[in-house]
């Protein structure tokens, strides 16, 4: 046994992870019976918090939609980088370009795209960007790895908005 693996099973675990774990288990109770999910799910907790502070229902599920704003559905993006973006992955890949534009406007059309930065766990700001924007922003992205022959293990197509185009082409909200 190396040095690493007897340190690391036979040092205790710092005092302050038992308050942790009560402040966890506490964490997911409450949002359990306030109807808004687990909170560990990832990027969960980000949504329910950005929903609470936009004034926006969380949507009960994990896929669709991450909330809901006066105008229907909302696409929630959050980040902890010291400059704002927001990152649209796992976007499936389609058979033809023709077949790629109508998913990416179905996924993304119609709905408005709030884009937040969180910064030592408090939310500090918030862009809004209309869904048919956002998809103006990421379809070059798009069409360049649709059209790159390269065979990646993961087929699905990931690009992100950065923040000179979110400084640009949204609305800042919070």
């Amino acid at each position: 046994m190396s040095f690493l693996d007897e340190y690391k099973f036979y040092t205790p675990a710092p005092p302050c992870t038992k308050r942790i774990a009560e402040l966890a288990t506490e964490l997911y109770h409450e949002c359990i019976n306030k109807g808004v999910g687990n909170p560990f799910v990832p990027g969960r907790l980000q949504e329910i918090i950005m929903a609470g502070a936009l004034g926006h229902r969380i949507s009960d599920t994990l896929s669709g939609a991450d909330g809901y704003d006066e105008r229907g559905a909302c696409e929630y993006k959050t980040t902890i980088d010291k400059n704002i973006s927001g990152t649209y992955s796992s976007i499936s890949v389609q058979a033809s370009w023709d077949e790629q534009v109508e998913y990416l406007s179905q996924k993304f059309g119609n709905m408005n795209h709030y884009i937040g930065r969180f910064e030592s766990g408090s939310l500090i700001e918030v862009w809004m960007l209309d869904g048919d924007k956002v998809i103006e922003l990421i379809t070059p992205s798009i069409y360049k790895q649709f059209t790159n022959p390269s065979h990646r293990k993961d087929p699905r197509f990931s690009t992100n908005i950065c923040m000179t185009d979110i400084y640009k082409h949204g609305v800042r909200i919070i």
